[in-house]
């Protein structure tokens, strides 16, 4: 007899989104087992003493801003929050890049500190990213909808957008804002795959 006979499910990695679905499961009644290659669990999410005894970090995880209007979070669907613990905390600055040539970016949870910052370079840059912002923040609750919106259980992502009066009316819209300094580039494209706006929830 095999050592998973006595699972219904076998979860193949125990990052974060396996974890998840393994509770979900367990909790719908199946009987799981996780196996990953690595004796830590957690994946992106995990916290090791990879530095010096004592001192926790985040193993690979920058951000974990778009779970948050995941419903697991959002209602709180496995107790997360209510029964385990669960809190997420918001630095302040939120990242900080530093280039080649010594000069650095910080991002702030403050957009007006974060545009100060970029105006440093260059204050064309800075409205664009508030621009950037703006337009994003009138829209960000349909990127929500559609990423828990089953394909067929709901308008299409481009319906969704298209009843919005904006020029975000295509997500390659943000293209159009024109940043004249490479550190605002940078800085721009770090903010961007860090998530850096707070979801709505």
């Amino acid at each position: 007899m095999s050592a998973d006979a006595d699972a219904d499910v076998v979860v193949a990695g125990a990052g974060h989104n396996s974890l998840i679905a393994a509770a979900y499961l367990t909790r719908a009644g199946h009987r799981c087992r996780v196996l990953d290659a690595r004796a830590v669990p957690g994946g992106g999410v995990a916290s090791e003493e990879l530095l010096l005894p004592g001192h926790r970090v985040d193993t690979c995880s920058t951000g974990h801003t778009l779970i948050q209007t995941n419903p697991l979070l959002a209602r709180d669907e496995l107790g997360l929050l209510a029964d385990h613990g669960l809190e997420y905390i918001e630095p302040d600055p939120v990242g900080h890049v530093v280039f080649p040539d010594g000069e650095s970016l910080t991002m702030w949870l403050d957009i007006e500190r974060t545009c100060d910052e970029i105006a440093r370079f260059s204050r064309a840059d800075a409205d664009s990213y508030r621009r950037l912002i703006a337009e994003y923040d009138a829209v960000k609750d349909v990127f929500a909808r559609q990423r828990f919106t089953p394909i067929g259980f709901g308008p299409s992502f481009a319906e969704m957008i298209a009843v919005r009066p904006s020029r975000t009316s295509s997500p390659e819209s943000a293209g159009s804002f024109s940043l004249s300094s490479p550190l605002s580039r940078a800085y721009l494209l770090s903010a961007l795959v860090s998530a850096d706006r707070k979801p709505d929830r």
